[in-house]
């Protein structure tokens, strides 16, 4: 059984807690914060850019998560693997400098994301290494193991 380093887990609970939170700090709305910004995600995934972000990211207009996992134009593919700025050669995601929640960066700071407008919000930013850790632990415990020869 995977066990979750404790101040990992406090954080999570913080988090999880401010998006369930009741507490209307300025206005009149009845949906969770944490719904406003996982839908502003998903609009990204969905809807073209409409800003002068660096997204040169063609929208399929499905929801296949090209805002997080890339299309054809981030891979490179050879017969013995698969060469990606996303991933690690284990096929799990690059992670932020010293495994925070941060988004996983080139030397000059900028994130390495499909969908830059996603690493513009300090509040959608940090739902990527999120998404990323959850595809890494899915990834090692259930499915790595069948083709790597541990299961």
């Amino acid at each position: 059984m995977t066990t979750i380093d404790p101040i990992l887990k406090e954080q999570y609970l913080q988090i999880a807690s401010a998006m369930i939170s009741t507490t209307n700090v300025g206005g009149r709305s009845y949906i969770d914060a944490g719904y406003t910004y996982i839908g502003q995600m998903l609009s990204h995934e969905l809807v073209p850019t409409t800003s002068k972000s660096n997204s040169s990211r063609e929208i399929s207009g499905y929801m296949d998560l090209d805002s997080l996992y890339g299309n054809e134009a981030w891979y490179k593919y050879s017969p013995d693997k698969i060469d990606s700025p996303l991933f690690n050669s284990d096929g799990t995601f690059r992670l932020g400098k010293y495994n925070t929640f941060d988004l996983h960066r080139d030397s000059q700071g900028i994130a390495i994301i499909p969908e830059q407008l996603n690493a513009e919000n300090i509040i959608i930013a940090p739902l990527h290494p999120f998404w990323q850790r959850l595809h890494n632990y899915l990834f090692l415990k259930y499915y790595a193991g069948n083709i790597l020869g541990g299961g």
